[in-house]
């Protein structure tokens, strides 16, 4: 069992700790009135400061994540079609869908197109310039590369390789490319344009994730159930994911309402929670609707993340001979390395539970909408014109999944690993070496 600062068998232990003895305290149980005022500070210190360091973890994730979303939301925007559901189809890229999906590295946000100048032919006219631009720029390199094969190599080996380089180049913008070209001719801020209101939900849902994280497998399930750190990891990552998002969940559907519908915000959030319950049949589960296919996604990443996490961790640390002294030893690198490469196994894992996600998505927000003023994100203007209804789609993750694979294939379920990976890796191993990070500021262990 895992002994530190904050845990003993006596009240003049625990005191000790904080720098002052309580006068009088005897070694005993638990349940000792004297061990329990003890340790109340200095367990509201901890938290204090995993709350801090969550907080600083998720604006630096939000930061460094959100332009490459930004970038990957104005494609989709720029060759969206008619198509419900398909392969490969997004919220953004359906033209028939209302609304879209902002993510921030941190979690989903659902906003609304008519709110958000992403979807504005003007924007779109610079995002197809900027996409023109970086595929021009990718197939002038693979000409010259292909060009460095000597002829005897180049019939057919060399031409071959240079025309799938050009053909690859031509069909896909770099994003690399497109970023650079949008920072440069809008400014460097139009990469976070519509970030600043997510924060609001995505930095809170995360202090509590983390620091229940946190409690949950490092303190309570070790030390009073006696758990290993792999199952406490496995539960507690499921579970403090299950409460984060079941407490946000109310709160993100009336933001997205509130900024979606003009004069919702009139009578405040209270006002617009009465109005969802009573126009309801679903009454107060109806604040939780769309949460189902969030947590079937989200939960099982969490939990094989932290697991994972917890052991290539452990593993690093204990075998320090594996990578250089640099690596092996501190407090960055190990969070870095372990929490890249948990962040790839989980994202891959779960793929399948992200294309379900997406689907349903696309036929959630369908409010047949082609039409809109535009103003920018967080500003409202006109209402949408109407012109069809959503798809069929059947109810049920599992349902959804045995559909896909019936009248498609297995490997559509698979659709996207490849960028998902390479996208939430960087996110996991940001958010929790900076997390680490500023708890070892503060004097906090990895394990406290």
């Amino acid at each position: 069992m895992r002994k530190n600062g904050f845990h003993g068998s006596c009240a003049a232990q625990a005191s000790a700790e904080m720098g002052a003895r309580v006068p009088g305290a005897h070694c005993e149980s638990w349940g000792s009135l004297e061990t329990i005022l003890a340790l109340q500070p200095t367990v509201s210190a901890r938290t204090a400061v995993k709350a801090g360091s969550a907080c600083f973890g998720a604006i630096v994730t939000s930061l460094a994540v959100t332009p490459l979303d930004v970038v990957k939301v104005r494609l989709q925007a720029l060759s969206a079609s008619t198509l419900s559901t398909g392969p490969g189809v997004t919220p953004a890229a359906c033209s028939l869908c209302g609304d879209f999906v902002y993510n921030t590295g941190l979690m989903e946000h659902r906003m609304p197109k008519h709110t958000c100048n992403f979807f504005s032919p003007h924007f779109l006219n610079k995002t197809k310039r900027a996409a023109k631009q970086a595929k021009d720029r990718a197939l002038r390199r693979n000409q010259s590369f292909g060009n460095m094969f000597p002829p005897r190599m180049s019939a057919p080996f060399g031409r071959a390789a240079a025309s799938s380089m050009a053909a690859n180049a031509s069909a896909n913008a770099t994003t690399m490319g497109v970023l650079t070209s949008i920072a440069r001719n809008e400014g460097i801020f139009a990469l976070w344009d519509g970030l600043r209101p997510t924060l609001l939900m995505s930095v809170p849902n995360t202090m509590l994730y983390m620091v229940l994280y946190d409690e949950l497998s490092h303190n309570i399930f070790p030390d009073l159930l006696g758990w290993s750190m792999e199952f406490s990891a496995v539960i507690a990552g499921g579970a403090s994911r299950v409460v984060s998002g079941t407490v946000v969940a109310p709160l993100e559907l009336i933001r997205t309402q509130m900024q979606a519908q003009s004069g919702a915000a009139e009578g405040g959030i209270l006002a617009k929670v009465r109005m969802n319950v009573q126009s309801s049949e679903a009454g107060y589960l109806s604040l939780w609707r769309g949460l189902s296919p969030t947590l079937w996604r989200d939960v099982p990443f969490s939990a094989l993340y932290w697991a994972s996490y917890e052991i290539i961790r452990q593993h690093l640390l204990q075998h320090p001979g594996i990578f250089p002294q640099a690596v092996s030893q501190g407090v960055f690198m190990p969070s870095f390395i372990s929490g890249a490469a948990a962040g790839s196994i989980a994202a891959l894992l779960t793929t399948p539970f992200d294309v379900v996600k997406t689907r349903r998505q696309v036929d959630l927000y369908q409010e047949p909408v082609v039409e809109h003023a535009h103003r920018g994100c967080g500003k409202r203007s006109s209402p949408p014109q109407i012109l069809s209804g959503k798809s069929a789609m059947p109810r049920g993750t599992f349902r959804v999944m045995a559909d896909i694979v019936r009248t498609e294939s297995w490997s559509s379920l698979f659709i996207g690993s490849v960028p998902r990976v390479a996208k939430v890796a960087p996110a996991c191993a940001i958010m929790i070496s900076s997390y680490e990070m500023g708890k070892a500021l503060f004097g906090l262990s990895s394990s406290e």
